[in-house]
């Protein structure tokens, strides 16, 4: 009889079904969500929606609200992995803005789908306050992970206050650009995320340097294009 042992594209097999069980339960969740709002929608609606058990979803996910967040999760781990991979001995914000701003990139030019579903996530997220708290304490477990990862790299000798400082700052620039991003688009206006995220950067820039002139801030935007 024939076996899966000693076959070396078993598990990458398995681990893909993996990946497409947890795609199409957050999927399912992600329209409900949209249809009936995160209060109006059961894990049993999940679960029946994606075609599996209920245990199947928290097998996958640890609370309701996972099954869409999990989304913004996956991205943050991305982002301080990009960080961290490329982490210059003496980090500045700037150095965490272009990590950043690289995998925004190329998650806009290779992953449309990706930008597609985070938009979908941001814009519930918005218009619902239950998962506003819930991304809200994502978001701190999320700067907590940076902060570390930081402070792993810096030298002992650096005020132990900068890693936070700067995961906070890193974190809170990508959540106001993606907000304004959402809200143009769902505007109807035409808005470009990178573009958006670059404009949020050279406005926080010029809130820690207010003795920036305006030509440079003119100069800054006018390159963000």
């Amino acid at each position: 009889m024939h076996t899966s042992d000693g076959d070396p594209t078993a598990p990458n097999l398995r681990e893909r079904r993996r990946r497409e069980t947890r795609i199409e339960i957050s999927d399912a969740a992600l329209a409900l969500f949209e249809e009936r709002g995160y209060a109006g929608t059961t894990v049993d609606d999940i679960a029946q929606r994606a075609g599996v058990s209920q245990r199947t979803v928290f097998r996958y996910f640890d609370t309701k609200e996972a099954t869409v967040l999990g989304g913004v999760e996956d991205l943050a781990a991305e982002l301080t992995a990009a960080l961290v991979d490329e982490m210059p001995e003496n980090l500045v914000l700037q150095h965490v803005e272009a990590a950043h701003l690289r995998l925004l990139e190329e998650m806009v030019d290779d992953r449309p789908e990706t930008i597609r579903r985070i938009r979908r996530i941001r814009c519930l997220i918005l218009k619902d306050p239950d998962l506003r708290g819930a991304a809200a304490l994502m978001e701190m477990e999320n700067v907590r992970t940076l902060t570390a990862r930081i402070a792993e790299h810096l030298s002992p000798d650096v005020n132990p206050i900068l890693p936070r400082l700067l995961a906070e700052a890193g974190f809170t620039t990508l959540r106001v650009a993606f907000d304004a991003w959402v809200e143009k688009v769902e505007a109807g206006e035409k808005a470009d995320l990178t573009s958006v995220y670059r404009d949020c950067r050279t406005t926080l820039h010029g809130l820690l340097d207010p003795t920036a002139t305006d030509e440079t801030q003119h100069s800054a935007r006018a390159h963000s294009g």
